[in-house]
């Protein structure tokens, strides 16, 4: 694969349970697997995730540089082939259609980035209403002119990410919302509310419900207030089931 259009980062660490699940999904895309390449960027996994996403179809496995998400997403900027840089948590499954719908936006040249929704892959109260709470004030800021460029599935050209200086680590959990004030200044941030990706709301249930809606409250209002969000510590989440 020399030209591949979209590349796809998923930053990993100890993902051993959900690998395997994503990669088969990015590797059953609607559109021609020479479009578009899958890197899997991992920060320092014991689990044997880096081995299981070789053997799951990953184009490219590598260790991350920087630190955190954004970390493992500029590493994936630096060496991705495609024109365009799109992003996925290791939990998340994508519809077959996603890469093709992903392309299509692109299409038009006045985009700089993408930004869809996420919906619960549990159907708990906690899960649904987490996701549905994030997906409402999704919508409503792409009403007003401000897409959140959403770390469970988003797309930026790569051109333009480079030229803003990439993914800021001292924004952490918000890194991905921050980022997108600094995209929109060279062009547009399409939003469509049918794309989506299914993912899980451990991050909700392993910070607790309060806890979570508190800091992405926080984060909101700074975020409409001071046109930034404001940075958080940086801690490394290991989801992984104990052995």
């Amino acid at each position: 694969m020399t030209n591949p259009i979209l590349t796809v980062v998923v930053p990993t660490y100890n993902e051993r349970e959900n690998i395997g699940r994503i990669l088969r999904a990015l590797n059953s895309q609607t559109v021609s697997r020479e479009k578009y390449e899958i890197v899997v960027v991992d920060g320092g996994s014991k689990d044997g995730t880096m081995e299981l996403a070789r053997k799951n179809g990953a184009d490219r496995v590598m260790l991350q540089k920087g630190e955190g998400i954004a970390g493992a997403k500029n590493t994936a900027a630096e060496v991705a082939r495609g024109r365009i840089l799109a992003s996925m948590d290791a939990d998340g499954i994508p519809p077959k259609t996603w890469i093709e719908e992903c392309l299509k936006k692109f299409e038009d040249q006045t985009i700089v980035a993408f930004a869809g929704v996420s919906s619960s892959i549990q159907q708990d109260f906690v899960s649904r209403v987490s996701l549905d709470s994030l997906a409402v004030f999704a919508k409503f800021c792409a009403k007003v002119g401000r897409p959140l460029l959403a770390g469970q599935g988003s797309a930026v050209r790569l051109d333009v990410l480079k030229k803003i200086g990439g993914f800021k680590a001292e924004f952490n959990v918000v890194h991905d919302v921050e980022i997108g004030w600094r995209a929109c200044k060279y062009g547009k941030i399409a939003f469509d509310s049918k794309w989506r990706v299914y993912t899980s709301s451990r991050r909700v249930k392993k910070m607790g419900f309060f806890k979570y809606f508190r800091l992405m409250t926080e984060q909101a209002w700074n975020y409409w207030t001071k046109k930034k969000a404001t940075s958080v510590k940086y801690m490394k989440e290991d989801y992984s089931k104990k052995r």
